[in-house]
């Protein structure tokens, strides 16, 4: 999705897809609990480790959307100077 709208590839999802492919042969040696523990920990480390990474981004577009809120709250003001 993010490679269609913005050009470009989240390569911290492939490796995080990559890494728990590597997991599950793994993991189906292991005891059901550990295996269980193991792909768990796997998941969460890579939803941390992409949060960390996309934060500036994200932090762009909420800068993006408030200046954009605070136009369109400008132009709604000028709108009803002439109107009302």
């Amino acid at each position: 999705m993010e490679r269609r709208a913005l050009g470009r590839t989240r390569w911290w999802s492939i490796a995080a897809v990559g890494t728990l492919l590597v997991l599950v042969p793994i993991a189906g040696e292991l005891p059901e609990l550990v295996a269980l523990g193991l792909l768990a920990l796997a998941t969460v480390a890579a939803t941390v480790a992409q949060r960390l990474v996309n934060a500036p981004l994200r932090g762009e577009v909420r800068h993006v959307a408030l200046e954009e809120q605070l136009a369109s709250e400008a132009e709604q003001t000028q709108w009803r100077g002439r109107h009302l």
